[in-house]
Formats: C-alpha cells, sequence, structure tokens
C-alpha cells in the first residue's frame, strides 16, 4: 500500500497563522481587556465570560449541525465576535451594560476559537494520517502563539487606558480586515478536502491511499475523481469553472502520470475506488 500524503504545506502554514492570530487576538488581547475592565468595576464580568462560553458551546454545535461552511462560518462568529466585543469597549468602557456585554462576546470568541483551533487540527491530522503534523503544529502554535500572547497581555496590561483605548481600536481594524479577507482565505484554506470530512462522523483514508503513488497535483486529482463518477469533460468544466481547454490539459497531464491513454483504462485502474 502507498504511504499516506502528508499534510500540503499551504494547509499547514494557514493552520498555523490562523490559529496564531486566534491566540494573539482572542485569547490574550480580548483576556487582558476584560481583566482590565474588571478591576474598574464592581460588576462580575466573569460570570459574563463563562456565559458567552457556554453560549459559544451552543452556537458550535448548531453550526455544525446547521450550517453547509461550518469551518468557515466558525472562524468568521470567532474573529467578529471578538471585532464587536472591542468596538464596544472602545466606545464606552466606563458603561455597566457595556461591560456585561463586552465580557459575553469574549467569552463566545475564545471558546468557539479554541474548538475550532483543535478540532481542525484533528481532523486534518487524521486526513492525511499524520501524528506529526499533529504534534508539530501544537508545538508551533504553543510556542509562536502563546508567547506572543503573553508578551502582547503584559505590554496592554502595563498601558494606561488612553493607550488601551487605542490598542484595542487598532487590534478592531486589524481584525476587521482580516474579516475582509476571509473569502480569500477560505478559497485556499477551506478548498481541500477536509473541510467535508470535518462534517463526518468517521474520516475514510482509504480512497486517499489509492491517488498517493501517482504524484498527482490537487486538480488532477480532483478531475480523476470526477471522471471516476461518470461526468464529461464540459460538465467537470461547468462544475469547476475552467475552460473545457482547461480541462483538457489536465487529462493530458494526468494520463500522462498514470501512462494510460483512456477512460476505460482509467476505470480499470482505480477500480476499487468505484463503489456501488
Amino acid at each position: 500500500a502507498a504511504a499516506a500524503r502528508p499534510a500540503p504545506l499551504r494547509v499547514f502554514i494557514l493552520t498555523i497563522v490562523l490559529n496564531c492570530l486566534y491566540a494573539v487576538f482572542c485569547k490574550s488581547i480580548g483576556k487582558v481587556f476584560l481583566m482590565t475592565a474588571a478591576s474598574r468595576t464592581s460588576l462580575n464580568l466573569s460570570a459574563g465570560y463563562y456565559l458567552g462560553a457556554l453560549l459559544g458551546c451552543l452556537f458550535y454545535f448548531l453550526i455544525y449541525v446547521l450550517a453547509a461552511s461550518a469551518s468557515q462560518l466558525t472562524w468568521n462568529i470567532t474573529f467578529g465576535s471578538f471585532v464587536i466585543a472591542l468596538l464596544l469597549y472602545a466606545s464606552s468602557p466606563a458603561s455597566p451594560a457595556v461591560l456585561t456585554l463586552t465580557s459575553l462576546l469574549l467569552g463566545i470568541s475564545s471558546v468557539m476559537g479554541m474548538i475550532s483551533m483543535y478540532y481542525i487540527l484533528g481532523v486534518i491530522g487524521k486526513k492525511h494520517d499524520s501524528i506529526r503534523y499533529v504534534r508539530c503544529s501544537v508545538v508551533i502554535i504553543g510556542i509562536a502563539g502563546g508567547l506572543a500572547a503573553i508578551l502582547l497581555g503584559k505590554l496592554l496590561a502595563a498601558w494606561g487606558e488612553r493607550s488601551s483605548i487605542i490598542a484595542v481600536s487598532v487590534s478592531a481594524v486589524a481584525v476587521v480586515i482580516l474579516l475582509m479577507l476571509s473569502p480569500g482565505l477560505a478559497r485556499i484554506y477551506f478548498h481541500e478536502n477536509w473541510s467535508d470530512d470535518s462534517r463526518k462522523p468517521e474520516i475514510d483514508n482509504e480512497q486517499n491511499y489509492i491517488f498517493a503513488k501517482y504524484s498527482l497535483s490537487r486538480r488532477e486529482t480532483e478531475l480523476c475523481r470526477l471522471f471516476l463518477e461518470g461526468y464529461t469533460m464540459r460538465q467537470i468544466a461547468g462544475m469547476l469553472g475552467l475552460s473545457y481547454a482547461t480541462v483538457n490539459t489536465y487529462q493530458t497531464s494526468l494520463y500522462r502520470k498514470l501512462n494510460i491513454n483512456s477512460r476505460t483504462e482509467l476505470i480499470l485502474m482505480f477500480k476499487d475506488y468505484i463503489r456501488p
């Protein structure tokens, strides 16, 4: 049997970047402002934070039951609730209602991001049968994200209120920009087929091994699957948003790597892939 494919480099990098951003923004900056706000009021903001955490767990469950793009939506809610919380805090840092709502939103963003982070790592690691990927990701995220979170947290805690408000505004703008880029991020980060597997009760890697030894590109593998499912080149072109000539070029490259000349040979080669 062919060896399992390692996790794609771009998925590895984007996982690290996204989770480090979460650690820095939601876990450090958000928590620091919550602690700063709690020191200036008699309100029990921790209660609001933990209530938000419970709501975050509920939202996460409902999203994965009801939504089609669950992974993307959970990250958008994570960073979106964080941005709203900071903007509220910056607009009225002394208002009890604002402080309570801020703590609630920070609790939601903190827990939803934490669940998403480890769930995605687990799914990708399982998809590619790579415990090394999971271990490496956790270590890098822990070191890079954790150290940055501690340093930024201490820096913000030492600043005065005016500087803190400025830092809040800058952080909010930075996350808004990130959310504006999320469609482009989604096209790359969530395009890999592990995203579909994140909604399944169990991940089946058996079919991945069939393609692994041929060194096919992602697009060639995608084309090969569609050919085996019975789609024509024109149908595939429409499904993937490609021209017929581009699909034909991919088909030529695919056949060359597989050392075959026809669809019939392709079906015979991967007959184990085709299931009733």
